[in-house]
């Protein structure tokens, strides 16, 4: 057999040419203009980039389920032209001049104001589907303060619950236990009196001795707290109490 000659295919060379940035321009003057313009550009990219990632501090805020909410923009340094009220990154209350009326998200919604004035957002009857991050651009730039709301329970009346049950006289010591629920009230702090004493804030139980000291307590009373209410308990008797001896004049 014969070998098959392969035809050789003559391949062009394609020059290549590098074009720079000046080769876009006809005149020095344009080169000129378009470098100004493009380091604006490069300028305004970077800037873009930086603002990206600009955090957003948050502070914690608690308010009563069923209460009222405020909430205030980072003090400002000029007036307000247009200001914007996002919910968990919802568009939630808008203003964009000083002429027009506020829009509200959704629209029928009847609880929310703004203040144009001083920037500030108020939701009232407050429910739990409020809680959530709360972010506020004014004239158009993203604050950096922002906040984080918890909708809590107010606390309920509490009451001093001698235990055990059987506790008397005789007994050596006892425990009295400020009760109520304080599901959905968020972070709570207890505080005791002893007769017309001053409050002093204490662990949820208070432990009490058969002694002397404690023998001249007559009541008890509890006082339950968190961030948006107090209530105290009515008086309860200490099992160990003893009517002071009467002198009897020789």
């Amino acid at each position: 057999m014969k070998t098959a000659k392969r035809k050789k295919r003559k391949r062009k060379k394609l020059k290549r040419k590098l074009y720079t940035f000046s080769d876009f321009f006809e005149t020095p003057e344009d080169y000129r203009r378009g470098s100004v313009a493009m380091g604006s550009l490069v300028a305004l990219c970077v800037l873009t980039v930086v603002l990206g990632f600009v955090k957003t501090e948050l502070q914690n805020k608690e308010f009563a389920l069923g209460g009222t909410l405020t909430l205030k923009p980072a003090a400002l340094t000029s007036s307000i032209t247009s200001i914007t009220w996002k919910h968990d990154d919802n568009l939630l209350a808008e203003q964009l001049t000083s002429d027009s009326k506020p829009d509200y998200f959704p629209p029928n919604e009847v609880r929310f104001s703004l203040n144009f004035k001083t920037g500030e957002l108020s939701i009232i009857k407050l429910t739990e589907k409020d809680a959530g991050k709360y972010n506020v651009e004014i004239n158009n730039v993203i604050q950096n303060v922002g906040y984080q709301v918890k909708i809590i329970k107010p606390v309920p009346v509490p009451t001093a619950v001698v235990q055990p049950l059987a506790c008397n006289e005789t007994t050596p010591n006892c425990t009295v236990d400020c009760q109520g629920d304080v599901t959905g009230a968020g972070t709570v702090r207890y505080f005791w009196k002893e007769d017309d004493g001053d409050w002093k804030e204490s662990a949820k139980k208070k432990e009490i001795k058969n002694d002397a000291d404690t023998q001249t307590i007559k009541e008890f009373f509890c006082k339950v707290k968190n961030s948006v209410s107090d209530e105290e308990s009515p008086a309860t008797k200490n099992p160990f109490y003893k009517e002071p001896s009467s002198s009897v004049d020789a």
